[in-house]
């Protein structure tokens, strides 16, 4: 079981307790039924959506995601649809299955109600909803890309480039302007300008690199050294490696 990961500052709900109440890879999202907040977890190895009540911890359902498997799942800014990329029965840089869909599962009815084709396969994994432009950005990973899905129409309306193979993590900025994702196997971090639509920066890091997030001010990013208990600290002014955090040990993910 790996701890949750793909986290938007602006939507996430945490309840570490909740992860030991679910199989497969757990990752956490809010979302809403009735005006009452709720924990999604994503199971992979079952290729379902887990919805649990996170004051008691209760399952309330599971929904089948109708595909291969998901691995990461964002919610709708109203918490009323569930967004699941289908990326797949492998793990990155592993050969297996390769999705390329996206998954809109609505949270009342317990149930699948849009899919999104990319057209080929990309092994779609994190899912991040930008709330300053609406938009839902998407590691499309075998096209070294991050693709732009207006949630409205369900349609791609374009492609950020990150230079990199293996993106696979996504973060943004607070002011919705810049997106980072960790490219795993080059152990690089690609800066995108989310409004320009373009590539800024790729920013060595370590052999391999795969979680990231962002500092509440917007001035620290953070990924984690894959083969080292290291966390490396991003100054996001400068887009450099700033210092790095010496943990006690490696996780087993």
């Amino acid at each position: 079981m790996r701890a949750a990961h793909c986290l938007n500052p602006h939507q996430w709900l945490p309840a570490l307790g909740i992860l030991v109440l679910t199989v497969g890879a757990p990752t956490l999202a809010k979302a809403k039924d009735a005006g009452t907040d709720l924990l999604l977890a994503i199971n992979q190895g079952e290729a379902t959506l887990s919805i649990f009540d996170p004051r008691t911890g209760t399952q309330l359902a599971k929904v089948a995601e109708e595909g291969i498997t998901g691995h990461e799942v964002g919610a709708a800014s109203d918490g009323r649809l569930a967004y699941v990329p289908i990326y797949g029965n492998s793990s990155v840089g592993e050969t297996g299955s390769d999705g390329q869909e996206l998954v809109a599962i609505d949270i009342a009815s317990r149930s699948v109600v849009q899919r999104l084709d990319f057209g080929h396969k990309v092994r779609p994994h994190c899912v991040v909803l930008n709330p300053h432009d609406g938009m839902l950005y998407v590691t499309t990973e075998l096209d070294h890309t991050v693709t732009i899905v207006d949630p409205q129409s369900f349609k791609i309306v374009g492609v950020i480039p990150t230079g990199q193979s293996e993106s696979h993590m996504l973060a943004l900025s607070h002011n919705g302007r810049f997106g980072y994702v960790a490219n795993v196997g080059p152990g690089t971090v690609s800066v995108l300008d989310l409004q320009a639509r373009k590539l800024v920066a790729i920013i060595p890091i370590s052999e391999k690199t795969e979680r990231i997030s962002i500092s509440a001010d917007d001035r620290m990013v953070f990924t984690a050294d894959q083969m080292k208990p290291q966390l490396a600290v991003i100054d996001t002014h400068t887009n450099s490696e700033k210092s790095w955090v010496a943990l006690s040990a490696l996780s087993n993910e």
